[in-house]
Formats: structure tokens, C-alpha cells, sequence
């Protein structure tokens, strides 16, 4: 009968349980970029897994873009940082095994200190149809006592990101095929504020 050694068993253990693991990693690829949609080099990616607390980072090469090879599925938090721009956060960020996924940041100028974020907020999210993205809507917070309107357009992730005083804020969608939503957002306190957004009836959900 044939006999293994110790160390051949070890070895083979260990081959197995590496194979077992990596059939349940995934690949998350961060673009990180200013409002102008420009790439910024040298930005920290931070992601931790909102279940073990084990946090992964990495930095963004020239084209803005840092990458999480094997990350292991579940749920994270993933904040970019730069010096000179305020951090943003994402949350929950789903990473599905053996999946490729992408997620896009923009990041507002300004620094944090030892108050805050001062008196400006970033509301962001993502606008959805039926479960999907929508790219290229106009989203626009109307005109307030201190803030004039503001607009951007999603990208093809259905992402957007707008930089407001802290306040109450009426949010209106205006989509390339004609349809319309209007919610309210409380941007109670400075800070980073994400918003899931739905043009066919769907709840929205802010969160900071």
C-alpha cells in the first residue's frame, strides 16, 4: 500500500485548502478620480470587510485605477483618500467570488481636520432602473437659501457625486428617455453621504 509522508501530506493539505480559498476571492478594481473626471495617482483605497474587520489597501497607479486581487467575498467598506481632497466612502460594497467587479470614486477638493469636514458634504450613490444602473442622467439638487442649483450626470455605473453645505435638499432625476423622480435628502451634518436612487418606484435610501 502506498504511504505519504508527513511533509507530502502537509503539502497536500495546504494545496487543497489554497484552491478552496480561492474559489471564493474575487477581483474589486477602484477608479479614483477629481470632479473633473481626471484620474488621480497616489490615492489610498482602503477596503474592510464589514464581517471580519480585516481591512485591505491599496494605492492607485496613473491612471487612477487600484485593484484588490483575491479579495475574499463579502460585504466591505471601501474609502478613497488623497492629500488635498476629501475622503469618500462607499458602503455596503458586495464582492461576489470569482467575479471581476469595478467600483468609480470622485473626490471633492478640500482636507479634513481635527473638527471635520467643515461645512461641506459629499452626496453620492447610484441611480437604478428595474435592479440596473442608469448612465448619463441628470442629477440636480434645487436652489436653497444658501446653495444655488447644482447638476452632474451619472456615469456608466449610474454613480454621482455632488459636493453641498450641510441642509435639507430636494434631489430631482431627469434620465435620457424622459423620466422624472424627485426625493428629499437630509444632509443633517458635514460629512460623506450616499443616496440609492430609483426612477420606477423603488424606496430611497440615504445613508452617511
Amino acid at each position: 500500500m502506498l504511504q505519504l509522508s508527513p511533509t507530502l501530506c502537509v503539502r497536500v493539505l495546504a494545496a487543497v485548502l489554497l484552491a478552496g480559498s480561492s474559489a471564493f476571492a474575487a477581483d474589486l478594481c477602484a477608479k479614483v478620480m477629481d470632479y473633473g473626471r481626471m484620474p488621480l495617482p497616489a490615492a489610498s483605497v482602503n477596503a474592510a470587510n464589514l464581517r471580519t474587520g480585516e481591512s485591505y489597501v491599496a494605492k492607485s497607479d496613473k491612471s487612477g485605477t487600484a485593484c484588490f486581487l483575491g479579495l475574499p467575498e463579502g460585504l466591505y467598506s471601501v474609502e478613497a483618500s488623497l492629500s488635498g481632497f476629501l475622503h469618500v466612502r462607499y458602503y455596503p460594497v458586495r464582492v461576489v467570488a470569482m467575479a471581476k467587479q469595478r467600483i468609480s470614486f470622485w473626490l471633492p477638493l478640500g482636507e479634513i481636520t481635527e473638527g471635520g469636514l467643515g461645512d461641506e458634504s459629499t452626496l453620492s450613490g447610484t441611480l437604478v432602473q428595474a435592479g440596473s444602473p442608469v448612465e448619463a442622467a441628470e442629477i440636480c439638487i434645487a436652489a436653497t437659501a444658501r446653495t444655488p442649483r447644482k447638476c452632474t450626470v451619472t456615469n456608466d455605473l449610474g454613480e454621482y457625486a455632488l459636493q453641498v453645505p450641510a441642509g435639507m435638499y430636494t434631489v430631482e432625476v431627469h434620465t435620457r428617455d424622459g423620466k422624472e423622480h424627485m426625493s428629499k435628502v437630509d444632509v443633517s451634518a458635514p460629512g460623506i453621504y450616499r443616496n440609492r436612487l430609483s426612477v420606477d418606484g423603488e424606496k430611497n435610501e440615504p445613508h452617511n
